[in-house]
């Protein structure tokens, strides 16, 4: 038959029978991503990555993309899902916690003062938001 290899059995799942979202970390502060797996589980007991084959939800506080990034959009809870013919998953809770700080630079970026006199610096913080 054609796409079999002779010898072989044709590689093949069980029907979907549940799908598993889940996280690096159910608390994430905004502006920061994380890939959401989405794992199906088969009615023949294996189980496999779909991530990119579901439609990803997410409500207010977050956002995810059609790959499973989601981002966090505003301080409180988001509540991700996955669905995949007519299967939805498990109803993940992102506790999504205020912007942090990424780096801090300083101006001027290169001072050269002599010893014992003083200058004045510039600090600037950048968040993930």
């Amino acid at each position: 038959m054609q796409g079999e290899t002779p010898g072989r059995a044709p590689l093949t799942h069980g029907a979907l029978r549940s799908i598993t979202v889940s996280a690096t970390s159910v608390s994430q502060p905004v502006g920061i991503t994380d890939q959401l797996p989405a794992v199906g589980n088969y009615t023949d007991g294996t189980s496999r990555d779909i991530s990119p084959s579901v439609s990803w939800s997410a409500n207010a506080n977050g956002a995810v993309t059609t790959t499973g990034i989601f981002t966090g959009s505003a301080v409180g809870t988001s509540v991700v899902s996955a669905s995949l013919s007519g299967v939805t998953s498990n109803a993940l809770s992102i506790s999504v916690t205020a912007a942090v700080l990424r780096s801090i630079s300083l101006t001027p970026s290169a001072t050269s003062l002599a010893a014992g006199v003083s200058g004045t610096l510039s600090a600037t913080g950048s968040y993930s938001d």
